[in-house]
C-alpha cells in the first residue's frame, strides 16, 4: 500500500456537511481554526463557544472534524453548524476512510486530523481539542497582530489553565520565564531554549500554514504537537503571550492527559528517537538522551534488582550511541552513584513501612 496515495483517495471521498455552497466557503480566510473531535459531548459545546465568541477584524473559518462519535457529539456539531454556516465547516467522518489499518488488522493512523489540515484555507492556523476551550475573545486577533507585525516569527502561543475536571480545580500554566520583549505583552523564543522548559499546549498556537506546509509530517509514526512545534521553530522563532487564552481540560476521557508516569516517559523516548533518527541534529539528540536517562530514573526508583537491570539494557544501548562527550557520559552514570542506589534502598524500605 502507497499510503500517500492511500490518505488522498480516502480525503477525496469526505463531504462537507451541508455542503460547499455555504457562506463560509465563499469567503476567502485569512485564519483557519481546527478542532478535532470524538466523544466529547460533556466539552465540545464549551469549545465551539470559544470560538464563535471571537472578535476579529479579519474573516476566519472554522472546521470542525467529527470523528464518529456515538454519545451526541455529532448532534451537538451539527446543531451549531446549521445555525453558523457563516463560520462552520463541519466534516462528519466515516471511521471506515478515517483510520487506517494495515494488513494485520492494527491501527496505523488516525487520519480526522490530518484531514482538517487539508482542508484549511487560511494563511494562519489556530487549533483546539474538542475537550478544550478558549476564554479569551481576542484571542485569534491578538496572535494575527503579533505574526502580521513580525514575519521572522513562525508562530504565537501563550499561557493557558489547567482544569481537573473530576475536583474542578484550576491551575495556571502561564510561564513568565523572561523579561517581556519591550512594548509587548510576552516574548520571543527559539528551539534552544525550548531544550529546558515545554512552552505550552496546542489549545493556545497559531501558526503559519506555509510554514507547516514545508514539512513532511507523513514520514513519523507518532505525530504529537512536539513535532509541530520542532519545525516551526526549526525555520523561525515563536512568541509567548503572558495572559490566559484558554482551558486545556484533565479528564479520564482525555487522550494523552491521564495517562501515568512510565507510560509518559515511554512515549516521550519514542517520540524524540523518532524526531533524532529523522533530523539528525543537536537539539533531538540532546532531548532523546535526556529523555532515556529520565526513563532509567525512574526505573531506579519502581523497579525490583532483576526487572531494572532487563528493563535498563537497550536504554543503556541507546544512551551510549548518544553520547557525545564526557560530561554526558557523567550525567548517564550519575544515575548509579552510590548515593542514588542508596536512596533507592531507603525509598523502597520507605514503601513497605508506609
Amino acid at each position: 500500500m502507497n499510503l500517500e496515495q492511500e490518505i488522498n483517495k480516502r480525503f477525496l471521498l469526505q463531504e462537507e456537511f451541508l455542503g460547499t455552497e455555504k457562506p463560509v466557503n465563499k469567503i476567502q480566510p485569512l485564519v483557519t481554526v481546527r478542532t478535532i473531535t470524538y466523544q466529547h459531548t460533556g466539552f465540545i459545546e464549551e469549545c465551539i463557544k470559544g470560538v464563535l465568541m471571537q472578535r476579529t477584524n479579519f474573516l476566519f473559518e472554522f472546521i470542525i472534524g467529527e470523528d464518529g462519535s456515538t454519545d451526541g457529539t455529532r448532534e451537538i456539531c451539527e446543531k451549531y453548524a446549521k445555525d453558523y454556516p457563516d463560520k462552520i465547516r463541519l466534516f462528519v467522518r466515516d471511521r471506515t476512510l478515517s483510520q487506517l489499518y494495515n494488513e494485520e488488522g492494527k491501527l496505523i493512523k488516525r487520519l480526522n486530523g490530518r484531514f482538517s489540515a487539508m482542508s484549511s484555507r487560511g494563511q494562519y492556523i489556530a487549533l483546539c481539542e474538542g475537550d478544550d476551550y478558549w476564554t479569551d475573545p481576542l484571542k485569534l486577533q491578538k496572535q494575527v497582530d503579533v505574526l502580521e507585525a513580525n514575519p521572522d516569527y513562525s508562530f504565537c502561543v501563550g499561557g493557558f489553565e489547567r482544569l481537573y475536571q473530576d475536583t474542578l480545580e484550576k491551575v495556571s500554566r502561564t510561564k513568565k520565564i523572561k523579561e517581556n520583549d519591550p512594548g509587548k505583552s510576552g516574548y520571543s523564543f527559539n528551539l534552544d531554549e525550548m531544550q529546558s522548559f515545554w512552552i505550552t499546549q496546542t489549545l493556545t498556537i497559531m501558526f503559519r500554514n506555509n510554514i507547516y506546509d514545508t514539512v513532511n509530517f507523513s514520514v513519523y509514526n507518532y505525530s504529537r504537537d512536539t513535532h509541530l512545534f520542532y519545525h516551526l521553530l526549526k525555520i523561525g522563532k515563536g512568541f509567548y503571550i503572558t495572559e490566559h487564552l484558554g482551558v486545556h481540560r484533565i479528564h479520564p476521557g482525555g487522550v494523552h492527559s491521564m495517562i501515568g508516569r512510565e507510560d509518559q516517559l515511554f512515549n516521550a523516548i519514542r517520540i524524540y528517537k523518532e524526531l533524532y533518527m529523522n533530523n539528525k541534529d543537536e537539539f533531538t539528540r540532546l532531548k532523546y538522551l535526556k529523555n532515556i536517562a529520565a526513563q532509567i530514573n525512574y526505573n531506579l526508583y519502581n523497579k525490583e534488582f532483576k526487572k531494572f537491570i532487563k528493563a535498563n539494557l537497550n536504554l543503556f544501548k541507546e544512551a551510549l550511541s548518544l553520547i557525545r562527550n564526557p560530561k554526558e557520559l557523567r550525567f548517564i552514570l550519575m544515575i548509579f552513584t552510590p548515593a542514588a542506589l542508596l536512596e533507592k534502598v531507603r525509598s523502597k524500605r520507605n514503601k513497605i513501612d508506609n
